[in-house]
């Protein structure tokens, strides 16, 4: 179950922060959920269907990343600043939630100062975020969620 978050987390935030493009042409306002991923042209589903992982968008340039499992009391969240160059989310961790579960501080994408740059674009209506996997492309895919299923969430983190 760790191995799953750790897993997610370290993918996302893999790359040094480079580059300061000028560009808006991704719009990521907004909260977005993991639902799936692409990996050589296949779609498949979640691997652990009781992971929610969310990542919500500020016009403020604010970004928040919280993760959770359905039926298991505890979270990961951590905020960060964030900004759309040309077709890549730069993102930078600047604090963590002090109630994170334990564990959440062995993770090394949860550290305040974290920096990654993530090629991103939106597909009929769905993030996708290309971690890369071995040299190949690796998607993950998230669906927006309305405000209130956000709020929902965030209240049971």
């Amino acid at each position: 179950m760790r191995f799953s978050i750790c897993f997610i987390s370290i993918l996302f935030f893999t790359s040094p922060l480079f580059g300061n493009q000028d560009a808006k042409s991704l719009n990521l306002l907004g909260s977005w959920q993991y639902v799936a991923f692409l990996y050589q042209d296949q779609i498949h589903p979640l691997p652990d269907s009781n992971l929610v992982l969310i990542f919500s968008f500020s016009s403020n340039g604010s970004e928040s990343i919280s993760w959770t499992r359905k039926g298991s009391p505890g979270f990961c969240q951590a905020t960060a600043v964030y900004q759309v160059d040309g077709d890549n989310l730069d993102s930078k961790i600047i604090s963590t939630n002090p109630q994170n579960n334990d564990d959440c501080s062995n993770d090394p994408d949860m550290q305040v100062g974290k920096e990654s740059v993530t090629p991103a674009e939106i597909r009929n209506g769905q993030l996708f975020l290309n971690i890369g996997l071995s040299g190949e492309d690796f998607y993950y895919i998230f669906n927006p969620i309305n405000q209130s299923q956000n709020l929902s969430t965030e209240r049971n983190l």
